[in-house]
């Protein structure tokens, strides 16, 4: 049950136009470059969070990883010149909607909601 919802939620109309938005808005890149830029990321660290340093879901990741002292690291994608082609190219190997604020432990998707005060993570 849970595989097949993901897999509507993963084809859904919605998360298809975000994946296309991704991808206009990081323009002509080398994908194999930056897909190995991301790999990388994830293999390297066991933590890693793709955030934009204003996003109020990426902060409350952030803030929900340090307040339980998480060793993570913080991709900044708004402060890189490539950051646009790293969110289009996680876009392509999430398995999730493309959201920022995701936290890839041990280089898997993981999304706490960060959308409440829930304490239940």
């Amino acid at each position: 049950m849970i595989n097949q919802l993901s897999e509507v939620v993963t084809n859904s109309p919605v998360n298809n136009l975000k994946k296309g938005i991704a991808k206009v808005q990081a323009g002509a890149y080398d994908e194999a470059a930056t897909r190995a830029k991301v790999d990388a990321y994830l293999s390297d660290n066991a933590v890693v969070v793709f955030s934009w340093t204003r996003c109020p879901f990426c902060l409350n990741a952030k803030a929900l990883l340090d307040s339980k002292g998480a060793k993570y690291t913080a991709v900044e994608l708004d402060k890189m010149d490539d950051g646009n082609a790293i969110r289009a190219q996680l876009a392509e190997v999430s398995l999730q909607p493309l959201d920022l604020g995701t936290a890839y432990l041990m280089g898997r998707p993981h999304r706490d909601g960060c959308a409440s005060d829930d304490e239940s993570h």
